[in-house]
């Protein structure tokens, strides 16, 4: 998992498939596949709240949801409840677990499916973050 809180965010993931995604510039790449926020405004939302919870920006996140975080033995427990009916679309709500840097992201959906993505091995870049394409 790199952060670069400019440039973008980049993760590997393991199950069910391994993968590279990336969050940069309004796309988000998965693979060799390329989405580009401006053909799309639900994506573009998405990148949006994944980028803000993953490098804690809290004011862009009061855009998409009410929130709470409380903090038990140093760890912060942030419960995300959406009021943007086009982020009700993809979200209901999410729940994320930080210390320094968000460690496992829950999100729900409408239909009761939950998709857990648990972040390891955190490195901070600088500039190096780019769908390269």
């Amino acid at each position: 998992f790199e952060i670069d809180k400019v440039k973008g965010i980049k993760w590997e993931t393991i199950k069910p498939y391994a993968n590279t995604v990336i969050i940069s510039d309004g796309k988000l790449c998965m693979g060799n596949d390329v989405m580009d926020s401006r053909d799309n405004q639900v994506l573009g939302h998405v990148i949006a709240v994944m980028r803000s919870l993953l490098t804690q920006d809290y004011k862009t996140l009061q855009k998409y949801f009410n929130y709470t975080i409380e903090n038990k033995n140093s760890v912060y427990y942030i419960n995300l409840e959406t009021t943007d009916k086009t982020m009700a679309a993809v979200f209901t709500r999410l729940e994320a677990k930080a210390r320094m840097y968000i460690e496992e992201v829950k999100m729900y959906n409408d239909k009761g499916d939950i998709t857990t993505i648990t972040f390891t091995n955190m490195v901070e870049k600088v500039g190096e973050i780019s769908c390269g394409k």
